[in-house]
């Protein structure tokens, strides 16, 4: 686990100044762009820390959600910036190749300039700052736009009794992310309103810890068909992306997660 973390933290620390070199370009290097640049990097590794630190998180009451969003919107950008320099770098190395041809072959007047473009660190932070908007878009207004997909299945082998059969699979609830119970509650409706035979969730109730589906299990117990509401855990609901201090929490956690209400085989009556 340490050694994971430290590359976790290496690789984020090697996007940043990477990253750095587009804001240097475009707006020139200042203590204000030095400070305000690495603050914000700072703020990236708190709400990191934070975020697996379930009990240091709940001391200090910051919601998961916002910790979450200060990593998205502050980091995920720059990794886009960082794949615009790789080929900007790209071409400046091929750059370096034909100087270095030209200069072998003795034209002394031939040189491609190697800078970086500061037209080009603009189209990059200009690309930045559009994933930054579609982000802030997408979850203040997008997170609780449900979409019912319908697909009719033929299956050759399927015995003609199942001929009808109406099956809703739900899935990556994610409920660590969610805070809005009305808006999940029109969810349950929805599904309920399909009149299912069956329901199956297929995992990722959570984000990382059982408690983070405290006050929506009650609301995903509603759920309802025919035949029954059956569930399988996803890789997130293992727990395995927490920092636990000991395996036995780890273990308490996944068996306080299997006994979750929502989980709960429940037959429609």
């Amino acid at each position: 686990m340490p050694s994971r973390v430290f590359f976790f933290f290496a690789f984020i620390f090697a996007i940043e100044l990477y990253a750095f070199q587009a804001f240097v370009t475009a707006f020139g290097s200042s203590p204000l762009l030095i400070g305000s640049y690495f603050g914000s990097t700072a703020l990236i590794i708190t709400s990191i820390w934070l975020y697996f630190h379930f009990n240091k998180r709940e001391k200090i009451k910051i919601p998961r959600q916002l910790l979450m969003a200060i990593f998205f919107l502050l980091f995920i950008p720059k990794i886009f910036i960082s794949i615009f320099l790789l080929i900007e770098d790209g071409v400046r190395l091929l750059k370096i190749g034909a100087n270095s041809i030209a200069q072998m072959g003795g034209a002394a007047n031939f040189y491609l300039g190697i800078s970086r473009s500061e037209i080009w660190s603009w189209i990059t932070l200009g690309f930045a700052a559009f994933m930054a908007t579609a982000f802030v878009y997408g979850a203040l207004f997008n997170v609780y736009n449900y979409k019912i997909r319908k697909v009719n299945l033929k299956l050759l082998k399927l015995p003609k009794s199942f001929n009808g059969l109406k099956v809703v699979q739900i899935s990556d609830i994610h409920s660590g992310s969610l805070s809005d119970f009305k808006a999940v509650e029109k969810a349950v409706a929805k599904i309920n309103a399909l009149n299912p035979d069956l329901v199956f969730f297929t995992g990722d109730l959570v984000n990382n810890i059982a408690a983070e589906a405290v006050g929506f299990t009650d609301i995903f117990s509603n759920i309802e068909s025919k035949h029954g509401v059956f569930s399988i855990l996803g890789n997130h609901d293992y727990g395995d992306y927490m920092f636990w201090q000991n395996p036995a929490d780890k273990i308490k956690n996944l068996e306080t997660y299997k006994y979750c209400p929502a989980l709960s085989y429940k037959p429609a009556h």
